[in-house]
């Protein structure tokens, strides 16, 4: 009876930490920026010009848009987003909706995987099966706008 409790509370552990890892270790989101990112992330800051992401991978953009969005840097969420709306009406919804928590919540689960509709379209899988729309213009990635609730 001892050994059942023991194996019990062994398997317990590590189906918990089997958790953890796939939930929160493999999202691409809340592995910190690389060292390459974050200067992407604040040369955009400085000067918000996205032509320095030109070439780069859907993840990269990706993960800096989200960074942005967390920390509230709205004129850089703008930049990376495909969006018709003039920066001053995408800032001012932005901060009007106060829907980042709900954004970081529903799409930190996001499949590591970038998968191609076409040379320049795609999507990354998130937890609750919807998907998160990627374009590319003039050879920038950008983020389909999400609806704000």
């Amino acid at each position: 009876m001892k050994y059942i409790k023991w194996f019990l509370l062994f398997t317990f552990i590590i189906g918990v930490s089997w958790f953890i890892k796939v939930q929160f270790l493999n999202s691409i989101y809340l592995s910190s920026l690389t060292d390459e990112e974050q200067s992407i992330y604040y040369e955009l800051k400085s000067n918000h010009d996205v032509a320095i992401l030109k070439d780069s991978k859907p993840e990269t953009v990706l993960k800096v848009y989200l960074h942005s969005v967390d920390k509230g840097d709205y004129e850089i969420s703008y930049g990376l987003t495909n969006t018709i709306s003039t920066k001053e009406s995408y800032v001012t919804e932005r901060k009007k909706a106060n829907s980042d928590a709900y954004l970081i919540e529903e799409f930190r689960f996001i499949d590591s995987k970038f998968t191609y509709t076409s040379k320049y379209s795609g999507y990354f899988k998130v937890r609750n099966g919807k998907e998160f729309l990627m374009f590319k213009r003039d050879g920038i990635w950008k983020v389909e706008e999400v609806a704000f609730q």
